[in-house]
């Protein structure tokens, strides 16, 4: 007797296209949606997600007017060492990207690991990183969820060690 095996008609790749089949249905687990946070953490490998710094962020939407001098407070010396950027950066070429998440057409991992390197290398204060170079940082995120008009907007905080 012949056994039978039922295979997906979708072809899979990894994501640096090395690797790519079919998959066998009982190799698939249901896994539930990774978070806006843990798919951002993801694409920062080597960073600390930092409830301390998180809650301190958060904070800055109730200080509109006297941002630097809420975090100069809230930080102390660590001010110095605060780094932020923006998610999508100021490029048309981000926004297209944003534009492509909203309609589906690009994944949210996919949308991350294109806008961050770019928005990197134009932080909030002129400094210009690289992903790598966050190895060890502590960081906390503010980015829109898909339910939002501004899906995919928000921003990304560092506090370097």
């Amino acid at each position: 007797m012949a056994k039978k095996r039922v295979f997906f008609t979708g072809r899979i790749k990894n994501p640096e296209n090395t690797v790519s089949g079919l998959v066998w249905r009982g190799y698939l687990k249901q896994v539930k949606h990774l978070s806006i946070k843990q798919q951002t953490l993801n694409a920062l490998p080597g960073t600390i997600y930092s409830p301390h710094l998180q809650q301190v962020t958060d904070k800055l939407k109730n200080h509109p007017d006297s941002q630097q001098e809420y975090l100069q407070k809230a930080l102390g010396d660590q001010y110095k060492k605060f780094q932020g950027i923006t998610i999508p950066g100021f490029l048309a070429s981000d926004k297209r990207l944003q534009g492509q998440l909203k309609s589906g057409k690009l994944s949210f991992n996919a949308y991350l690991h294109a806008v961050i390197p770019k928005a990197l290398l134009t932080d909030l204060n002129g400094n210009n990183y690289q992903v790598t170079d966050l190895k060890g940082w502590k960081v906390s995120i503010s980015i829109s969820g898909k339910t939002s008009k501004n899906y995919g907007w928000g921003f990304v905080y560092f506090l370097e060690p």
